[in-house]
């Protein structure tokens, strides 16, 4: 089940839907295509899209301390989406 996002957050996924779309991105490749500098500020994104069920994640094959990031696309998303009134 996913949950609604913040702006904040929306315009970042958007951001990292537009160069990603359905393919795999490593944190670098996520904190370049959002242009921010600071990791911190990277992760909180990521972390939001994770808790809210917008991104998936794994661990690298290749380096068990690394992370594989993928988008859920936004049709699934809105099909999953909880709503409260």
């Amino acid at each position: 089940m996913a949950d609604t996002i913040p702006n904040w957050v929306l315009q970042r996924y958007a951001i990292l839907f537009r160069k990603y779309k359905d393919k795999e991105f490593t944190f670098k490749e996520a904190m370049t295509a959002i242009k921010e500098d600071d990791k911190v500020y990277a992760s909180m994104v990521l972390s939001e899209l994770r808790k809210a069920g917008w991104l998936e994640i794994k661990i690298n094959p290749d380096d068990a301390r690394r992370r594989i990031y993928t988008l859920i696309m936004p049709e699934e998303v809105m099909e999953n989406i909880k709503v409260t009134i």
